[in-house]
């Protein structure tokens, strides 16, 4: 049987019903190895779990996949299962889960970016991601960067690719067409995005998966809600 590297940067640990998912109801059908992140510097944890799992595959011919669960997000019942049947469903090697940002607008993690446009992207909307396929592929966006979210994610671990990425946030200040200092981020998963699509590698979002990002509110990915568009 097929394992599967679930990790979790779930530096100060997880809420009851997101350890659930993690710990219980990911799989019924392959072989977990469990890891959580033991840094507060978020891309070290990312970093220092995307090693060990490398580290693994050296001795473990069995590891196929690696996966993400993030500790403020809570998924359906055996998740990393329907993201793997869709992942081979579709043929990619990375499928990441559409999930929204907490707050009121219903803008999601995952979007669109020019190629070659570090500082550029344009986020999807619950009411846009309503009208998308059930799992919108890259293809899907010709000439765009599909931009990933990595809250809920699972890829395949045995490509070469695996040993080309690492995960680092982009910081910068600027000045606004009013002369005022502002900051800018490009979040890891956004950096992330951009070394698979120069890597040529095959990704996809899915809602297929019906997750709740935990904040305030549940803010859910199986409902029409927020603003139409990220204007």
């Amino acid at each position: 049987m097929d394992t599967v590297f679930q990790s979790s940067p779930a530096f100060r640990g997880m809420r009851g019903d997101v350890a659930a998912a993690f710990y219980r109801h990911s799989s019924q059908r392959r072989n977990l190895y469990l890891r959580v992140g033991a840094s507060s510097l978020l891309t070290q944890s990312f970093n220092a779990l995307w090693c060990a799992a490398l580290n693994m595959r050296r001795t473990e011919p069995q590891l196929k996949y690696f996966a993400m669960l993030h500790d403020d997000i809570a998924p359906e019942s055996w998740w990393l299962d329907s993201l793997l049947d869709e992942m081979d469903a579709h043929d990619l090697s990375v499928l990441s889960v559409a999930v929204p940002i907490k707050d009121a607008r219903g803008l999601l993690s995952c979007g669109l970016s020019e190629p070659g446009e570090q500082w550029d992207a344009e986020r999807f909307t619950m009411r846009q991601l309503a009208r998308m396929p059930a799992t919108a592929l890259a293809e899907d966006f010709p000439g765009k960067v599909l931009l990933l979210n990595t809250g809920c994610w699972v890829c395949r671990f045995t490509e070469d690719w695996v040993e080309k990425v690492c995960f680092t946030i982009n910081d910068r200040i600027i000045k606004d067409e009013s002369g005022n200092y502002v900051p800018q981020v490009e979040p890891e998963d956004w950096n992330f995005s951009r070394q698979l699509h120069a890597l040529g590698v095959r990704v996809g979002v899915t809602r297929k998966v019906k997750v709740s990002h935990i904040g305030e509110f549940p803010y859910r990915n199986d409902a029409i809600w927020g603003v139409e568009s990220d204007n």
